[in-house]
């Protein structure tokens, strides 16, 4: 991406999506609304999503995962 522009995600709605870090918080940093880049760089996007039925009784099967991007700006 360039220099000023912006990424949005849109991740699965069924997990609650928590723990999201940048590696670089220099070339990229997030907002309300997406996540910004700053200056030119390789950033490291990480989210932790846990399925929404994990807090139900019973508690369902499905697993948790990881969502990764590597960010490059130019």
């Amino acid at each position: 991406m360039n220099v000023g522009g912006k990424l949005r995600l849109n991740l699965d709605l069924s997990y609650v999506w928590s723990a999201i870090s940048i590696s670089n918080p220099a070339v990229l940093a997030g907002a309300g609304d997406g996540y910004f880049s700053f200056t030119s760089g390789t950033a490291t996007l990480t989210a932790t999503g846990n399925p929404d039925c994990l807090n139900s009784t019973p508690p369902c099967g499905m697993p948790s995962i990881m969502f990764t991007v590597a960010v490059i700006v130019q």
